[in-house]
């Protein structure tokens, strides 16, 4: 946090000094114009009146760095989290918090204007509570079973994304994430974003990566003893192949890219984008091909491309509908195996009814396609065994050896 607190530190006292001189000198001025020429110079004002000047003075800096650049101590959280650890989890909360409290002590010309800037710079993704309120109308619909139709597809954000797109398609970019995205080249609007206040509200969803969602619920000292934990590893792996002991497949660059540290990594994440042409992620793979002098100059910067944000904005919200159209699956299948188990014709029908039904509300690309054939493959896989199962699965070269172990571990010997 050391690089954090020395600029934040900086910042403060810069504003403050500011602040203050222009208040001095502001009280200064009202002063000796109040005399009406009966004092010409500061050099004659009263020692008491400079006293109050000074004090006025100070007063008001104090007040300009504190609304300008909020208050961070701890007794401006709330209670729960002003000590031990949770400290630490709230800790990245404090901007979007403090931000909020001021728009609502704003009276409403001011208010307007505020969400007028986030809308500009972060688009509706970047409003106050906008992803946490997204992901609770996600985890409600898709927990109470909701069909996908027209308005919803499994995602708040992409049904917001068409219904832009519907009024005007030029405009989805600019709205959903601000234009300063645009105008940049880089990633603006998450790092104005208010919207991610709650941590953790896609847990529950279909498909929820549970790793990442708890790691942002523990915050960023779990983050960065995450971090740590990659870098150490791949440090490691790339000392051994550095001494001849593995096979050469590590970089240094690829060291730099996962590790904890943000500055050290935008620096090696633009050099591994200025080395191949592109903006890559930290596996090689390509994001996006739309790499400029000002993609990287941003990234060395640490400032996240905003071509990688737009293609990783259409995989999330893809993912969700296709995550909520296998959940839906796997539930339709589970009936129909276990219909089929028992063999009861009235449940079979049952099923097949309910998948008809959810096929003509869903879109093309949210429809149960193939069911009866699907199911009854899956069907036949849960007639095997567990390992039978997992033979089927493996390469074929790789089923001797699972033969093997099963007729060493296992009473009845070899799975047929």
């Amino acid at each position: 946090m050391s690089p954090f607190t020395y600029t934040e530190q900086s910042t403060r006292r810069a504003a403050g000094l500011a602040a203050f001189n222009l208040f001095f000198e502001r009280g200064i001025q009202t002063f000796i114009e109040s005399q009406q020429g009966a004092i010409a110079n500061r050099e004659a004002i009263p020692p008491a009146e400079m006293t109050r000047i000074y004090m006025d003075a100070k007063k008001a800096a104090t007040e300009t760095v504190d609304s300008g650049l909020g208050e961070y101590a701890m007794f401006n959280r709330p209670q729960l989290w002003r000590g031990g650890v949770q400290q630490f989890i709230f800790m990245y909360k404090m901007f979007p918090l403090v931000s909020i409290n001021l728009l609502s002590n704003l009276a409403r010309k001011e208010q307007l204007a505020f969400v007028g800037m986030i809308m500009l710079m972060s688009g509706l993704k970047g409003l106050p509570f906008a992803d946490d309120i997204m992901d609770l109308i996600d985890t409600i619909l898709t927990g109470l079973g909701m069909k996908p139709n027209k308005y919803w597809k499994g995602s708040a954000e992409r049904a917001a994304a068409e219904l832009i797109s519907e009024i005007h398609p030029d405009l989805t970019p600019y709205l959903m994430r601000g234009a300063f995205n645009k105008w940049t080249g880089v990633n603006v609007a998450d790092r104005t974003s208010l919207s991610n206040m709650i941590p953790g509200t896609d847990i529950a969803l279909p498909g929820a990566d549970i790793g990442r969602s708890l790691q942002e619920l523990g915050g960023p000292m779990v983050s960065f003893l995450f971090g740590a934990a990659a870098f150490g590893k791949n440090a490691a792996k790339y000392t051994l192949e550095v001494a001849g002991v593995k096979d050469d497949t590590t970089s240094a660059t690829d060291i730099f890219r996962d590790q904890p540290i943000t500055m050290v990594r935008a620096w090696a994440d633009a050099t591994a984008y200025y080395q191949t042409g592109a903006i890559i992620n930290s596996q090689g793979k390509v994001v996006s091909e739309e790499l400029t002098a000002r993609t990287i100059m941003g990234r060395l910067l640490g400032w996240f491309p905003a071509a990688a944000t737009q293609h990783n904005d259409v995989v999330r919200m893809a993912s969700r509908s296709m995550d909520y159209r296998k959940q839906m699956t796997a539930g339709f299948t589970a009936m129909y195996i276990k219909a089929k188990l028992s063999e009861n014709d009235d449940d079979l029908q049952r099923v097949k009814d309910l998948v008809s039904s959810y096929n003509e509300s869903a879109p093309r690309d949210m429809r149960v396609s193939n069911f009866s054939a699907n199911a009854n493959r899956s069907y036949q896989q849960a007639r095997k065994t567990t390992v039978n199962r997992f033979k089927s699965t493996v390469p074929k070269n790789a089923r001797d050896s699972i033969d093997d172990m099963a007729e060493m571990l296992m009473y009845d010997g070899r799975e047929e």
